[in-house]
């Protein structure tokens, strides 16, 4: 597999919401509005190594409902190339993806809803707003790499994502603290930075 987009930690999980840290561990890890991205990042667990901390494997086998729905693969595909007609209400259990509060990210391309959370975002290549905030944040990443060294996340770009279901079958697999890998996307979709 190729290198992740993000450091996935879980923070907290009630009956059909959960939110997680994201930290963007390179410059493709932009961080995307789509209910793809979302199922994305909850199956990760099922296919991807599960941390209880920094190279201490999760004491169980991550099981769950959601494995069911969907294929790593499936999943993947669908990132680069869209959900394939018909499959889009395969995601309709997710009912809302929104990002907040941010770190370390110098400027967003969109604005946040009344709640102050974003759930809205620009297209990629939507105009000079979006060229600009996007130089800022690959900026943003270059700089945290080149002043990290030990401290793996130290600087980086960071944001809490907030997931909502129709199901708690679909959280059903995961508890507070779990740590893995992101790999997931969705090429198609908006992104706040």
């Amino acid at each position: 597999m190729s290198s992740p987009l993000y450091a996935v930690k879980v923070l907290a999980v009630a009956r059909m919401k959960a939110s997680f840290d994201l930290v963007s561990v390179c410059e493709a890890g932009c961080f995307t509005v789509s209910r793809l991205f979302a199922a994305s990042l909850l199956f990760e667990p099922f296919w991807t190594q599960v941390y209880a901390a920094a190279g201490v494997p999760w004491p169980r086998r991550v099981t769950g409902a959601l494995s069911a729905r969907f294929t790593a693969d499936e999943l993947l595909d669908w990132g680069a190339c869209g959900a394939p007609p018909g499959e889009e209400a395969r995601l309709q259990a997710i009912i809302d993806v929104a990002y907040g509060p941010f770190r370390n990210v110098p400027s967003l391309a969109a604005q946040p809803d009344a709640d102050g959370l974003y759930r809205r975002g620009l297209r990629h290549g939507a105009g000079a707003a979006f060229a600009a905030a996007s130089r800022a944040f690959h900026a943003a990443v270059d700089a945290a790499y080149l002043r990290t060294g030990a401290q793996r996340f130290a600087g980086l770009p960071a944001v809490v994502l907030h997931v909502e279901t129709s199901d708690p079958a679909w959280l059903s697999h995961l508890e507070p603290g779990m740590l893995w890998d992101g790999y997931g996307f969705d090429d198609e979709a908006p992104v706040v930075i």
